[in-house]
């Protein structure tokens, strides 16, 4: 090896890592074992649970309408600009399997399960397979992990990539390094915060990582060639995806961009994503804490690196003008392999170790999965009456025909949806990005709403749309209203359903 690479060696002592034969087939199924229920979790039942997310539609709206339609810019929000990678892979699945949520949930599940697997890798190269194994079932049934692997939207995605991208990095063997070039320009092309792990994988190599023998060599050398060449592949993928998608309209990615880098704010304060992370673990970051103090002590090179990805990114993360709770995600297996290296470095001398760490674990995956129980009951009550009103309406429809509905359930039909707002917008034209009405509204022949859309702000002028294209209330299956476009010239206010309280929307942990 050359005197000038640079490796997050291992930093624990050997008395803490697991003994060699820890790697066989055997023992490697033994400890798959744990990981199976936290699997289960993240696949079964797709549609049942949690609640559906406006998100879910906005990122998958475009890729449903191409494969449809054959154009990504209907009836949707402008987010293919934003996360072309996403759009394309998407596209990419629709066009084998065909549109489907359950589909696109699914595939979020494997990122998940990806996430999971990179911590092990993280955790076993800076410390021993008991590092990793630990800050790996710590991950596996965290209950934000597992509440964003469970949702059609982009973080698990994007921290599956940026982890990746990290693991690579510093790979022992050059031909390996440039596929962290492919994972950073995957992560740049999903989430543009991503940007922050560029500075993170510089200072990793110019500052927090030390060289096994030798001096130290000039700073611009302290990259070894590969990873120039990593860095240069990630961003020439970014600067192409980008480019391939703005030449779709040129006028909408400049407006999404615009709207998304300056006009959007935040009035939360920097730390606010702290509150959830404390609501559902506090145990983790108690232990992440201890484990980011005892590095500090000891200063072991490769957990130095981590540190300052934690650090770095929290900095940079907070600049931005939008930031809810889900951008934060990505620092969770950060927070894993602290509190893996607070438990796994504990005195080796205490003969109850070898019973207190287990039962640490036990205790902690338990009462993740009791935080995580109150999503599964929400999307129980929720989503039943809805898919199988969708259902219902599907198998009704023309094959030319679409349906106008809410943001947060337009991408469950297997035929084009127009969000409710795509109506009220093209109303006021002050957007670029829809269709006119005269394109889309002889499609129609059924709306689909929940009951609490008739008591917001705009159902007075939703009301008024529905007399003047005749749309008569055909079903209601619990809060969930089909209208059926009718032949009379009127509706009379009493033909509608009505509600005699406002619903209560589920609690979203990631805003």
């Amino acid at each position: 090896m050359p005197a000038t690479t640079m490796l997050p060696f291992r930093v624990v002592p050997r008395s803490t890592t697991a003994p060699d034969s820890a790697s066989n087939a055997s023992a490697g199924l033994w400890m798959l074992l744990p990981f199976i229920p936290a699997l289960i979790l993240r696949f079964v039942l797709p549609l049942d649970f949690p609640v559906f997310a406006t998100d879910e539609t906005f990122f998958n709206q475009s890729a449903k309408m191409q494969v449809l339609e054959g154009n990504p810019l209907l009836y949707q929000f402008g987010q293919l600009f934003l996360t072309p990678g996403h759009h394309f892979l998407t596209v990419a699945l629709y066009s084998l399997f065909g549109p489907s949520l359950s589909l696109s949930r699914t595939m979020v599940a494997l990122f998940g399960a990806g996430v999971v697997l990179f911590v092990y890798l993280w955790g076993r190269r800076l410390g021993g397979v008991r590092i990793g194994f630990t800050a790996a079932l710590l991950s596996a049934y965290n209950a934000l992990l597992v509440y964003s692997s469970r949702l059609a939207t982009l973080e698990p995605e994007v921290m599956f990539y940026m982890l990746g991208a990290a693991y690579f990095w510093f790979h022992e063997n050059p031909r390996r390094v440039p596929l962290s070039g492919l994972f950073l320009g995957a992560a740049l092309l999903v989430k543009a915060y991503s940007l922050l792990l560029i500075p993170v994988l510089l200072a990793g190599s110019l500052f927090a990582l030390h060289q096994p023998r030798g001096a130290a060599p000039p700073w611009m050398k302290r990259l070894r060639p590969e990873q120039w060449i990593s860095l240069g592949l990630g961003l020439g993928m970014t600067l192409a995806g980008y480019y391939m998608i703005s030449i779709l309209d040129r006028a909408q990615f400049m407006a999404i961009w615009e709207e998304h880098s300056w006009g959007r704010t935040d009035r939360r304060h920097l730390l606010h994503f702290t509150r959830a992370f404390w609501r559902h673990f506090p145990d983790l970051m108690l232990l992440s804490a201890a484990g980011v103090v005892l590095a500090c002590k000891r200063r072991p090179a490769g957990w130095r690196f981590l540190l300052a990805w934690l650090i770095l990114g929290l900095g940079l993360l907070s600049l931005q003008i939008y930031r809810p709770t889900r951008y934060y995600l990505q620092f969770i297996p950060l927070l894993a392999l602290f509190a893996a290296y607070a438990l796994q470095a504990w005195p080796p001398k205490w003969d109850w170790r070898r019973v207190f760490v287990p039962a640490v674990l036990v205790l902690m995956c338990l009462h993740q999965l009791w935080r995580f129980y109150p999503y599964y009951l929400d999307g129980r009550k929720h989503n039943g009456a809805l898919i199988q009103t969708v259902q219902r309406v599907d198998d009704q429809m023309g094959p030319v025909e679409a349906v106008i509905t809410t943001i947060d359930d337009a991408i469950l039909f297997r035929h084009p949806a127009i969000p409710i707002n795509c109506v009220w917008h093209a109303k006021s034209r002050n957007r670029l990005f829809y269709p006119r009405e005269a394109d889309w509204l002889p499609r129609t022949r059924f709306m689909v709403l929940k009951s609490e859309n008739l008591q917001c702000g705009k159902s007075l002028e939703l009301m008024d749309f529905m007399r003047s294209e005749r749309f008569l209330p055909q079903e209601q299956r619990g809060n969930v209203l089909v209208f059926v476009r009718g032949a009379s010239d009127t509706m009379a206010d009493n033909r509608l359903p009505t509600q005699t309280a406002r619903a209560v929307l589920p609690y979203n942990p990631l805003e």
